[in-house]
């Protein structure tokens, strides 16, 4: 069996120099047992963060978000874990042409101390862009590009890995003028720089039709990992009661 007793206190926001501002505490004491023995742990943690946003023009923001938090963890038979993170984002959103964009870039640095430490950086970019083409159809785009370093103290695995994920998806709710038939096409890609990091592309079209309480789907899946190629024909047939 095991039991939690949590807590959990969250401030109210601040207006600190046009910055919207809180504070946060939470605390966790856990006890775990079995026929052979039992566990206790205790975690809390202390942050805090802080955002801004900037209007440029009536369609477009750029929002900057701040963050800090500190986190201990200490387990019986176990070295305590202290770990401090901290975090910056720059935000873009833009609304027009028919369609919304957003790209967001994020930078943070955490650091763990105890039996092993380690620090960690990422730098992680993404941008999106939906576009309508009518009330029944649209296509959205999204690119995720980013990079994680780690070193441990001792340790022989310390790395950086970058990789790349796009989506490209188009939709149509009213495929060949037909009521109630939907069509969705979708091309996934993910890249990796390391051996261990897995390439895979995959594109998926696929049919929908709804008629009363039945429906029916046909897709068509492409898949290919660097090692082999596959193709699934997949037809589902439910009906609600």
């Amino acid at each position: 069996p095991r039991q939690r007793l949590g807590s959990l206190y969250q401030s109210d926001l601040a207006d600190i120099k046009n910055f919207t501002y809180r504070w946060y505490a939470t605390a966790g004491l856990e006890n775990a047992t079995n026929p052979d023995d039992s566990e206790q742990r205790f975690d809390a943690s202390l942050g805090h963060d802080a955002q801004r946003r900037w209007m440029l023009g009536d369609t477009s923001s750029i929002t900057l978000s701040l963050s800090q938090v500190f986190f201990e963890n200490i387990q019986t038979e176990q070295d305590a874990l202290h770990r401090l993170n901290h975090s910056i984002s720059l935000g873009w959103n833009q609304a027009g042409g028919k369609g919304t964009t957003f790209a967001r870039l994020t930078v943070s640095d955490s650091r763990s101390f105890g039996e092993l430490d380690d620090e960690q950086q990422l730098l992680n970019f993404q941008i999106s862009r939906t576009q309508n083409f009518s009330r029944l159809s649209d296509l959205s785009g999204h690119l995720t590009v980013q990079t994680v370093r780690r070193e441990i103290t001792g340790g022989s695995n310390n790395d950086t890995v970058t990789s790349a994920t796009g989506q490209l998806a188009y939709q149509h709710r009213r495929a060949f003028g037909l009521p109630r038939l939907a069509f969705r096409s979708d091309l996934r890609v993910s890249q990796a720089s390391t051996d261990e990091g897995r390439d895979r592309n995959e594109w998926e079209n696929r049919l929908d039709y709804a008629i009363g309480l039945v429906n029916t789907s046909l897709s068509l899946r492409l898949m290919d990992d660097g090692d082999a190629r596959s193709s699934l024909l997949y037809f589902r047939l439910t009906r609600r009661f």
